[in-house]
């Protein structure tokens, strides 16, 4: 109620010019122009990560004369504000799901050697030997984290050119998963990650080996 005794009315405030979500970069940040969605349900894009949520809103009330008679307030989301929780939620700021990429190696039995490729170092890949995207996911997102909901798009350059990545064609069964051919010695590999049910520009994650 307010201080009237007038009910509060959500579904009055249900309109564009009643309840509006910003997508901010820090808290200082004026939420303004053209917001990011309006009404009483917000969904975060993928591509939201590391920003924060302010809304803007104005209170209704179901019977006051007028029932407007507010001015507009704005509030950051977070745990202590809104009860939203993740693993940011402390400030505000936005997690993605899919924390971090790295590449695992799995070389085949004896391999690499000094003779063959100049080093025994373990985690070198060479020839032969498969390379494995190892997700890491937010806390809160743990049980998303199954490499059946990702696509995987692997790629390579060459080391005297390590920005000029172009696509491989992975025939492999396991996506996340691809096997060094042998005109591939010595090159520098990544993989890209993106969710399999994507956004216009979808939360995405890199790992590079090389």
């Amino acid at each position: 109620m307010d201080e009237d005794g007038d009910v509060l009315s959500l579904d009055k405030m249900n309109n564009a010019d009643d309840i509006k979500w910003y997508l901010v970069d820090n808290e200082a940040a004026d939420p303004s122009g053209t917001p990011a969605a309006t009404g009483k349900a917000f969904t975060i894009p993928a591509d939201a990560g590391g920003k924060k949520i302010k809304i803007v809103y104005r209170i209704k009330t179901a019977t006051g004369t007028p029932d407007s008679a507010f001015l507009p307030t704005t509030i950051l989301l977070t745990s202590a504000s809104s009860g939203v929780g993740g693993d940011s939620a402390a400030d505000g700021t936005i997690a993605n799901k899919l924390r971090s990429v790295t590449i695992n190696v799995v070389n085949e039995s004896g391999k690499p050697t000094d003779e063959l490729n100049g080093t025994n170092n373990a985690n070198t890949p060479v020839v032969g030997g498969t390379l494995e995207a190892v997700l890491e996911c937010a806390t809160t997102a743990a049980a998303e984290c199954e490499v059946s909901n990702y696509n995987f798009t692997w790629q390579m350059a060459d080391a005297a050119t390590p920005d000029m990545f172009t696509e491989l064609n992975n025939t492999n069964a396991e996506k996340h998963k691809y096997i060094i051919k042998g005109t591939e010695q010595n090159k520098l590999f990544r993989v890209h990650v993106t969710p399999k049910t994507t956004k216009t520009t979808p939360e995405n994650k890199r790992a590079i080996r090389r």
